[in-house]
């Protein structure tokens, strides 16, 4: 019989999707490697019977694991292997972002999202002060006293009566802020002031509002230069350790919170391509693939980074029948001479 070569160089594409879903199996990038490995355990029956050697063997496959070298560090791809949570964030507007600052010259002073330079960015200036006067129509006649600031975001903040000597503080956007009772010490959301009752009590809805402002606006080039995550303090600059209050438009982009999701089970589909054969097509199919924690994330470096994903093959019990295997399934094209 003619022998016939079936020398074997895979290459091809990696097709996920969520284990027992009808999803749509979504090609997960360029991938260098998918290996199997098989481990087993191992008993045997020594051969009493003269001459040595066993009588019999018994051998168990333990686990079932691969490993997947990928290329394409996608958020989905990086959540899989560190056990993620993805927070999609939309593009769209931030006003008045309070950023700690050190007053240090080259210190780099990070957004909470990564600002799109091509919109305007402005730079407040903190502390910020605060003015407060009495609601148009109010029936009470009280006073509130200096409102001191230590934190709280820029913007209007709203007091309004819920009695006669009760109260409740609401920040900007409606934001929830806290109660507080005429003639007693206010202090919740980096505000604090106390109220003085008049000769006329106050009544529900009557109030005060306080409006929260910067010192002033830092100057790009001056006090600050602008880089792709935030700002950096400049020599000289009018930038205190009081910190600023940024407003710019943010980048859409996902937040990747490592370690704080669940190892996921996919289905694989491996669309591959014998190049040792002239590209001769052949399909593996993974029937349910639970990835782990990679070892490691080559974040900095000279090379493509490379994420190796450890993966176990789970046994699929939705697979019954005899002769169909429960883990993996690889189909080759036939080749007569």
């Amino acid at each position: 019989m003619t022998q016939i070569d079936r020398s074997f160089v895979g290459e091809g594409i990696v097709y996920a999707r969520a284990y027992q879903s009808a999803d749509p199996l979504l090609d997960i990038g360029n991938c260098d490697a998918f290996n199997l490995s098989f481990a087993t355990n191992r008993t045997t029956l020594p051969n009493y019977r003269g001459g040595g050697g066993n009588r019999n063997v018994r051998e168990q496959v333990t686990d079932v694991t691969a490993t997947l070298g990928m290329f394409d560090i996608t958020a989905t791809n990086l959540a899989r292997v560190t056990k993620a949570v993805v927070q999609a964030i939309a593009a769209g507007a931030v006003t008045n972002e309070v950023r700690p600052a050190g007053g240090i010259a080259g210190e780099l002073i990070p957004f909470k999202n990564l600002p799109d330079l091509s919109q305007e960015v402005t730079v407040s200036l903190l502390p910020a002060a605060a003015s407060a006067s009495a609601d148009v129509g109010n029936a009470g006649n009280g006073t509130i006293g200096t409102v001191t600031v230590t934190g709280a975001a820029l913007g209007a903040y709203a007091v309004t009566f819920t009695s006669a000597t009760a109260f409740d503080v609401t920040g900007p956007g409606a934001a929830a802020i806290g109660s507080g009772t005429v003639g007693s010490a206010f202090s919740g959301g980096g505000l604090s002031f106390t109220i003085t009752a008049g000769a006329t009590p106050f009544i529900a809805d009557d109030g005060f509002t306080i409006t929260v402002a910067a010192s002033g606006e830092a100057t790009a080039g001056v006090d600050y230069l602008l880089t792709p995550h935030g700002i950096t303090r400049t020599a000289g600059s009018a930038i205190t350790s009081a910190g600023v209050a940024v407003s710019y438009t943010k980048l859409a982009a996902d937040a990747v919170q490592m370690l704080a999701g669940s190892q996921v089970e996919l289905e694989l589909y491996i669309a591959g391509l014998n190049d040792a054969q002239s590209g001769e097509p052949f399909a593996l199919r993974a029937r349910r693939v639970k990835f782990g924690v990679a070892s490691e994330l080559p974040v900095f470096g000279t090379e493509y980074l490379r994420l190796e994903a450890p993966a176990e093959l789970l046994a699929d019990d939705l697979i019954t029948a005899t002769g169909i295997s429960k883990f993996c399934e690889m189909q080759l094209l036939k080749k007569v001479a």
